[in-house]
């Protein structure tokens, strides 16, 4: 299996503090369940109190391409394709609306 493991540079305490949070969304139970988002596989580390030599690390699911490296002249010209990624990005706003976590009024 492979994966990809996400740090952040330990000083700059922004990235710090985004990769907590990040760690906290992933953990709610809508997002965690959810087939639209990348699956969390494991964490490296405790995320509090990590040091250079215990850096907290996030572990994903590899995915082979994403929507960004998707060629948008060739593929978006395919009305399944872009109904597929229209009905995926609107249900993951959807989970993202139950967690409080997108602003939608």
């Amino acid at each position: 299996t492979r994966a990809v493991v996400k740090s952040a540079d330990l000083e700059n305490q922004t990235q710090m503090d985004c990769l907590v949070k990040e760690y906290k969304y992933y953990k709610k139970p809508s997002i965690e369940s959810s087939r639209n988002f990348r699956k969390l596989c494991d964490i490296i580390n405790d995320p509090i109190g990590w040091t250079a030599q215990k850096p907290f690390c996030l572990a994903f699911e590899w995915m082979d391409t994403t929507l960004a490296e998707v060629p948008l002249e060739k593929h978006m010209k395919d009305p399944v394709l872009v109904a597929n990624i229209v009905k995926v990005c609107l249900e993951a706003f959807v989970e993202l609306e139950k967690e409080h976590l997108v602003y939608s009024g």
